[in-house]
């Protein structure tokens, strides 16, 4: 069963960014992944968008600046991914919906997302 909204992974490292496209995929997610080698402006699905994954270690400046600058937040959820043993909530003007330290639980993420995407029927 195909689920609502499309979901944004930000993750330079290749193996964690395939882990968690196929695990998305295989709970019926529509996944992108975004590694720097276009621009973020070319990116096309702003409307369908309910979620963005990003690595907060090796995000750049201009990564969250265009997620302020080009998306409806807080209405999409905004994961951080760190392997620092400090968890922040918020980086250059970008709050996190919820911050995952690496190595991670995948099943905790999925659950998150989970929430992110639940549509309310009754809007």
């Amino acid at each position: 069963m195909k689920k609502e909204g499309l979901i944004l992974i930000m993750e330079p490292e290749r193996i964690i960014g395939l882990e968690l496209q196929m695990l998305l995929e295989s709970n019926g997610y529509s996944v992108t992944q975004f590694n720097g080698a276009v621009s973020l402006d070319e990116f096309s699905d702003k409307q369908k968008l309910r979620v963005i994954i990003i690595n907060i270690d090796k995000a750049k400046a201009d990564d969250f600046a265009y997620i302020k600058n080009h998306f409806s937040l807080p209405e999409i959820c905004v994961i951080g991914l760190s392997a620092s043993k400090r968890l922040i909530k918020e980086r250059e003007g970008v709050k996190f919906s919820e911050t995952f330290k690496k190595p991670f639980d995948s099943k905790n993420i999925l659950l998150f997302i989970d929430k992110c995407c639940a549509v309310d029927e009754y809007k």
